[in-house]
C-alpha cells in the first residue's frame, strides 16, 4: 500500500472515529435525559408514597376515631335506655302516690263532710235544747 492509500484509510479510521465520538455524545446526552426522567420518576414516586402514607395514616386515623364514635354512641344508647326506665318506674310511682292521695282525699272528704254534719246536729241540738 502506498503513502495516498494508508492516508486515505487513515482519513477513513479518523472520520469513522468523528462519527464515533458524535454518536457516543448523542447516546451519553439520551441517558442523562434518561437519568433525570428516572429521578424525576423517582421523586414523584416518593412523593406519591409519602401521600400513600399520610393518607393511610388519615384513614386509620378516622377509623379510631369511627370506633370511639360508635363506642360513644353505644355507651349514650345504654344510657339513654336505662333512663327511660328510670322515667317508667317514676311515671308508675307518681301514679301509684297520686292514686294514694286521691283515696286520702276522699276519705279526708267524708271525714269533713261528716264532721259538719255531727257539729250542724249538735247545734241544732243545742238550741233545740236551749228553747
Amino acid at each position: 500500500m502506498d503513502l495516498a492509500g494508508a492516508q486515505a484509510v487513515i482519513d477513513q479510521q479518523h472520520t469513522a472515529y468523528e462519527e464515533l465520538q458524535e454518536r457516543v455524545g448523542e447516546l451519553e446526552l439520551q441517558v442523562e435525559q434518561k437519568e433525570s426522567a428516572c429521578e424525576e420518576q423517582q421523586r414523584q414516586i416518593s412523593m406519591l408514597q409519602h401521600q400513600f402514607d399520610s393518607s393511610n395514616a388519615q384513614n386509620h386515623s378516622m377509623k379510631q376515631r369511627l370506633k370511639e364514635y360508635e363506642e360513644q354512641l353505644a355507651r349514650r344508647d345504654a344510657d339513654v335506655r336505662e333512663n327511660a326506665g328510670k322515667i317508667t318506674e317514676l311515671q308508675q310511682q307518681s301514679s301509684a302516690m297520686r292514686y294514694e292521695f286521691d283515696q286520702k282525699a276522699s276519705f279526708a272528704r267524708v271525714i269533713i263532710r261528716d264532721g259538719i254534719r255531727l257539729i250542724i246536729h249538735r247545734s241544732s241540738s243545742t238550741v233545740r235544747n236551749s228553747s
